[in-house]
């Protein structure tokens, strides 16, 4: 069992509160100190904690002011969080940096990936399906995190795995932050993707690994209105 992370579990001990209906549409959660003290958690956890559940689009966090709930379903609200990297790195260049890096990753995975790492990917698909069906946001965001992570970690090239780590934190706020406009239509659309990127890596097919990956990382920039350079063209 994957032993999850404080803040994640955190994530999601709220985000149930707030699909229960414990924690209604419009009401301002208790200050951080309460909830902290609530939750057994540190105030530096619950902040990261709330900030996710924001960009999932259950919470607005207004400075000064109060954390308040926005939706119990935030899929149909379309309540979408501010990047919130915006003050060091603009979203439509971390997207494109993130179809050169994986596509260059996938294409080399591809050559050498395993059974053990192609069930993994199977796995994590089938988790993002029932997620979805359970409208889990936070169990989608993880279960696409372990699919993609997955891959990077079969690579063979360190190099190339070095530089999506140093850029990992961006990389993923980028699966992350679509989550509130991201449709039923569209989820499936993804789930899709996903399953073609199994079927090219267990053909080992790394062209068309990569450019069904190309395809997946344009259409998740596509949700938010950015769309991205397309990659040379490759034989």
């Amino acid at each position: 069992m994957v032993r999850k992370q404080v803040p994640h579990k955190t994530v999601e001990t709220i985000q149930q509160m707030i699909i229960a209906g414990e924690l209604k549409p419009g009401e301002r959660l208790p200050s951080q100190a309460e909830m902290a003290e609530k939750l057994n958690v540190s105030r530096p956890s619950l902040r990261e904690a709330l900030s996710m559940l924001e960009t999932l689009g259950f919470l607005t966090i207004a400075p000064g002011i109060g954390t308040f709930v926005s939706s119990t379903n935030p899929t149909h609200s379309g309540s979408l969080a501010s990047w919130r990297y915006q003050k060091s790195y603009d979203e439509a260049a971390v997207f494109q940096t993130r179809l050169y890096v994986e596509c260059a990753i996938i294409s080399e995975s591809a050559l050498t990936i395993g059974v053990p790492d192609l069930d993994k990917l199977r796995a994590a698909a089938r988790g993002m399906k029932q997620a979805w069906d359970e409208k889990n946001l936070l169990r989608v965001t993880e279960c696409d995190t372990r699919f993609h992570e997955t891959i990077v970690n079969t690579c063979p090239n360190a190099l190339l795995v070095d530089i999506y780590t140093s850029g990992k934190h961006l990389f993923q706020e980028t699966q992350v932050h679509p989550m509130p406009v991201t449709r039923m239509e569209r989820a499936a659309s993804s789930i899709a993707e996903h399953e073609a990127i199994i079927d090219a890596l267990h053909s080992r097919n790394s062209i068309l690994a990569a450019q069904i990956m190309e395809k997946h990382i344009t259409n998740t920039a596509a949700a938010l209105g950015i769309f991205l350079k397309r990659l040379p063209a490759t034989s």
